[in-house]
C-alpha cells in the first residue's frame, strides 16, 4: 500500500473530510443542548466512578470503594468504553462536550482504518470507495457524537480484521512477521471484547480462518492461533478475574447476560415481536417475575433471569426460533437511533417556539424527509454490500468479513435485536460495498440470476421490519401534525413528551389529570443508579405529601390534546400544555406555591435534571 504515493494524499482528504462532517454534527448536537439519553447515562455515571477512583488513588493512594463501584457498575458491560471517556471528567461538572468531541475521533478514526481495510482486500479504488462510504453515510455521522459502544466496537472490529490479513499475509505482500500479527489480533480483538461483551466471539472466528487449510503460511497456523488466543487473553482475562471476585462466579464479560437472554424470551413477549425492546409494559412483568423469584429462592435475580430464559427455550422452541427471525430482521433494518433522538426533541435549542408548541409546517417535513433520507441510505447501503458479497468477486477476505458479520448477529439473534447492534458489522462490510461500486460484475447465467433475487431478499427482508419501527420511534407532540398525516400510510401513531414538575409547597396531595382521555400518563420513578424505570399508563396520578418533585411522561394518540390539569387543595386547577420548545427552562404554574414545569423533550428515558438544577 506505501508504494502507491497517492495514497497519503487520499488519506489526508478522506480523513479530513469524515471529521468535518463528524465535527458539524458534534456542533449541532452541543448548541442544540443534547443530554445525555439512555445507556449514555450509564456510561457517564461509570466514567465519572473510574475518573475519581484514579484521582484517588492518585492524591491519597486510597483505595475509594464507593468510586469503584460507580466505576464497575454492577459488572453490566465491560470498562473500556468507560475508560476512554473518563479523563474528559477533567473539564469539570459540563464534560458531556468533551466526552462527545471522544466518540468523534474514534469514527474519524474508523474511516481512516476502512481505507486501510480496502486498500488491503481490494487496492485503492475499494479502498477510496469504502472509506467514502463511512465518511459520507448520514447515520454513521449523526451517530458519531452519540456515547453508545458502538463507535468503539466498530473502530476495533476492523483493526481485528486488518491485522488478521496482515498476520495471513493474504494481501500478496511480504509478511517477515506472520506472528507479530497475529499477536496484534488477538490484542485488538480482546480490547473489542472489553467494549462490546458480545465481541468475543469475533476471536474464535479469527483463529478458526487462520487454521484454515487454505491458509498463506501453511507451516505454522497453529502457533498464530496461540498467539491470537495469547493477545486476547491478556486484556480479556484480567476482567474475568474481577467480574470474578465482585459476583463469586465465572462469567463471559458481563453479568448482563442472562437478563439480555430473558428479555428475548419470556412468556410476555408481545406476539409479533423478537424481545421487550420498546415495549415497558412487558418488560415490567419480566422484571416483576425475577424479582418475586429470586426473593423466593434466595438469588441473583440475574441468575434467575438466564435459568428462566433456558426454561422458555427449552418449553417454546417454535416460539424461539420465531422471535430469533424477528430479532434478525429488527437487527438488519434502518437504524432508528439517530432519527428517535431528531423526533423526541433531544436536541432541545433546535426547536422554535411557535403559539400552539408544534413546529413549523415546512420543518415538520424536513424532519420527515431526514428519517426518509436515514432509512433509504440504509438500505441502499445495504443493497450494495449484498451485491459485493454475491455479485463481487470471491475470496478468502470477503469469506472472513462475511464470517465476522454472521458471527455478530448470533448474539442479537438469541437475546434481543435492534438496528444500532448492527452498526460495527456494517462498517466491517464496508469494503465488499465499495468492491461493488468498482467493479460490479453482471452475467445472465442463472447462477448469477440466483444471486440477484439472494440480494433482493436480502433486502426486502430487512425493508419488511420497517413497518414496525414506527413503534420505536415515539415522536414529541411537536410532530403531531406531520404524524397524524402520515398515519395513512405508517399506522396510528402515539406521541408522548417528559415534564419535570416541582413544588414547594409540599404538606398536601395534589392531582394531576389529562383533559383529553386519548391521553394517558407513564409514571418513570428513576432507581438509584439513574436508569429510568417506566410503570404501566394511568389518566391520573396523585402528587403525594412531601414529593417536591415529579417526573412524568404524557402520551398520545398523534393530534390528540395533551394538556395537563393540576389540582391543588389550596387554589384555582392549573392547566398548561407541556410542550415548551427551544428553552428546556422552568416555566412558572402558580406563584404562591412554587410550582412550575419544564418540558424534556419525547419518548422514554430522557435525562431527568437534578432538582438542585434551576
Amino acid at each position: 500500500m506505501a508504494a502507491d504515493p497517492r495514497i497519503p494524499r487520499d488519506l489526508l482528504v478522506i480523513g479530513l473530510v469524515s471529521f468535518l462532517l463528524r465535527l458539524g454534527a458534534w456542533a449541532v448536537a452541543i448548541w442544540g443542548r443534547l443530554p445525555a439519553l439512555y445507556d449514555e447515562l450509564g456510561y457517564l455515571s461509570r466514567a465519572r466512578g473510574w475518573a475519581e477512583l484514579a484521582v484517588r488513588l492518585v492524591e491519597s493512594g486510597v483505595w475509594d470503594a464507593g468510586s469503584w463501584q460507580a466505576a464497575y457498575g454492577q459488572g453490566h458491560w465491560p470498562p473500556l468504553h468507560s475508560l476512554l471517556l473518563a479523563p474528559m471528567v477533567a473539564f469539570g461538572e459540563d464534560f458531556l462536550p468533551a466526552a462527545r468531541l471522544v466518540t468523534v475521533v474514534v469514527s474519524t478514526a474508523t474511516t481512516l482504518l476502512v481505507f486501510w481495510l480496502g486498500a488491503l482486500i481490494g487496492g485503492r479504488n475499494v479502498a477510496r470507495c469504502a472509506a467514502a462510504l463511512h465518511a459520507f453515510y448520514p447515520t454513521f455521522i449523526g451517530f458519531s457524537h452519540l456515547l453508545w459502544a458502538e463507535t468503539l466496537s466498530a473502530f476495533l472490529l476492523v483493526g481485528l480484521a486488518c491485522a488478521t490479513f496482515k498476520a495471513d499475509g493474504a494481501t500478496g505482500e511480504g509478511n517477515p512477521s506472520p506472528l507479530k500479527w497475529s499477536f496484534l489480533a488477538g490484542s485488538v480483538g480482546g480490547l473489542g471484547a472489553l467494549a462490546k461483551a458480545n465481541a468475543l466471539i469475533f476471536v474464535p472466528v479469527v483463529v478458526l480462518w487462520l487454521c484454515r487449510p487454505a491458509s498463506t503460511d501453511r507451516r505454522r497456523p497453529w502457533v498464530r492461533a496461540a498467539a491470537v488466543m495469547l493477545g486476547c487473553g491478556l486484556w480479556v482475562v484480567p476482567w474475568l478475574g474481577v467480574l470474578h471476585h465482585e459476583e463469586g462466579r465465572w462469567m463471559p464479560m458481563s453479568t448482563l447476560g442472562g437478563y439480555n437472554l430473558a428479555l428475548g424470551n419470556h412468556p410476555w413477549v408481545p406476539p409479533g415481536y423478537g424481545s421487550s425492546w420498546g415495549d415497558e409494559l412487558s418488560k415490567s412483568k419480566m422484571q416483576s417475575r425475577l424479582e418475586e423469584v429470586a426473593s423466593r429462592t434466595d438469588s441473583d435475580w440475574r441468575t434467575v433471569a438466564g435459568l428462566l430464559a433456558l426454561e422458555e427455550m427449552r418449553q417454546q422452541p417454535g416460539t424461539t426460533a420465531r422471535r430469533s427471525v424477528e430479532r434478525i430482521r429488527m437487527l438488519w433494518t434502518a437504524d432508528v437511533f439517530v432519527a428517535r433522538h431528531v423526533l423526541h426533541g433531544a436536541y432541545v435549542e433546535l426547536y422554535p417556539t411557535t403559539s400552539d408548541g408544534t413546529y413549523p409546517t415546512a420543518l415538520q417535513w424536513a424532519v420527515v424527509l431526514l428519517v426518509a433520507v436515514l432509512a433509504l441510505s440504509f438500505w441502499i447501503l445495504l443493497t450494495c454490500i449484498g451485491i459485493g458479497i454475491f455479485l463481487g468477486p470471491q475470496s478468502a477476505e470477503r469469506t472472513l468479513l462475511v464470517l465476522l458479520a454472521i458471527a455478530g448477529s448470533l448474539a442479537p439473534a438469541l437475546t434481543l435485536g435492534f438496528p444500532r447492534l448492527h452498526m460495527p458489522l456494517l462498517v466491517i462490510l464496508l469494503p465488499l460495498a465499495g468492491r461493488s461500486l468498482e467493479r460490479p460484475r453482471w452475467k445472465s447465467d442463472w447462477a448469477s440470476k440466483a444471486k440477484v433475487l439472494a440480494v433482493l431478499g436480502w433486502v426486502l427482508f430487512s425493508v419488511s421490519g420497517a413497518g414496525r419501527l414506527g413503534l420505536y420511534l415515539n415522536p414529541s407532540s411537536l410532530h403531531s401534525p406531520a404524524a397524524r398525516v402520515l398515519e395513512p400510510w405508517v399506522g396510528p401513531t402515539l406521541v408522548s413528551d417528559q415534564i419535570l414538575l416541582r413544588r414547594k409547597e409540599t404538606s398536601r396531595s395534589w392531582q394531576i389529570r389529562l383533559e383529553n382521555r386519548q391521553a394517558a400518563f407513564l409514571v418513570i420513578p428513576v432507581s438509584t443508579s439513574g436508569v429510568p424505570e417506566p410503570k404501566a399508563l394511568q389518566p391520573e396520578v396523585s402528587w403525594d405529601p412531601g414529593e417536591g418533585w415529579k417526573r412524568l411522561e404524557v402520551v398520545a394518540r398523534a393530534g390528540a390534546s395533551i394538556r395537563i390539569v393540576i389540582e391543588s387543595p389550596s387554589g384555582d386547577p392549573m392547566t398548561f400544555d407541556p410542550v415548551r420548545p427551544g428553552t428546556g427552562s422552568w416555566t412558572d404554574l402558580d406563584a404562591e406555591s412554587g410550582s412550575a414545569f419544564r418540558w424534556l423533550g419525547g419518548g422514554p428515558g430522557v435525562l431527568a435534571p437534578t432538582p438542585t438544577d434551576d
